[in-house]
């Protein structure tokens, strides 16, 4: 056997083992139990992966099992950037209302009256959750639905900068929400479906300048009731679903 065979055949081996340490690495990293930020997080992902909500046991192979999830208010956190570790996650609603019917439900007070309770934010929390948004959109890139709402103007954050990073958005769902600039939405450029119902967007000039949008429902806003800015994304969207009652 010729010299050049013989290291051609050593770096061969050399390549599979690599290759088989790091995939026994990785199998092995991901069996490690993960160190949770947030207890209340811990229990709802927990709930999720349909383990009791007291357990301890979870894996960062289990949370890539996770392909949606709902989070309540976001008052009951202390930080949502556990999220991050969900890589798979495609579908996410933040300060949302959790149905009865959810496994998570059981984990979020309510008031007398039957309601949700949705405790306020502190400006300092509210800091928090917008640079965890940032932080999980740049994690769980497979992100395709985003949502969170401003009810009860329990979750009024000044700015959506953080969806520059939501490259795979498909469906942006935001409701009651104060914020009036949009433009970081042209950084979506794979938008399918805005949803702003009751929010305070005014003008139709930032959503002009998306392109693969189906569906605009801008129930409540005040672009809603000015029929000049409505024409201009009727003509620029001649085949989108636009709902504005």
């Amino acid at each position: 056997m010729s010299k050049v065979k013989r290291n051609r055949i050593k770096v061969i081996g050399c390549i599979i083992v690599a290759v088989v340490i790091v995939c026994v690495g990785n199998w092995l990293y991901k069996g490690r139990r993960v160190h949770f930020a947030d207890d209340k997080m811990r229990q709802v992902i927990c709930l999720e992966l349909g383990k009791d909500k007291n357990s301890h046991d979870v894996t960062y192979r289990d949370l890539e099992t996770i392909e949606e999830l709902e989070i309540g208010p976001v008052g009951e956190f202390e930080t949502i950037i556990d999220v991050a570790k969900c890589k798979n996650l495609k579908t996410l609603r933040v300060n949302r209302s959790i149905g009865r019917g959810k496994t998570c439900f059981e984990l979020y007070e309510i008031t007398e009256t039957g309601k949700r309770y949705y405790p306020p934010l502190s400006k300092k929390k509210m800091e928090r959750m917008q640079k965890d948004l940032e932080k999980i959109l740049k994690s769980a890139r497979k992100i395709e639905v985003f949502g969170f709402s401003n009810i009860n103007d329990t979750f009024d954050i000044p700015d959506i900068d953080f969806l520059k990073y939501g490259k795979n958005i498909k469906d942006i769902d935001i409701s009651y929400s104060n914020i009036k600039d949009y433009s970081v939405l042209e950084n979506c450029s794979k938008l399918e479906s805005v949803d702003l119902w009751h929010s305070n967007i005014e003008s139709a000039d930032t959503l002009l300048k998306l392109k693969n949008v189906k569906k605009f429902w801008l129930t409540g806003t005040p672009l809603a009731e000015n029929e000049e800015e409505i024409s201009k994304l009727q003509k620029a969207f001649p085949d989108a679903w636009i709902i504005t009652e």
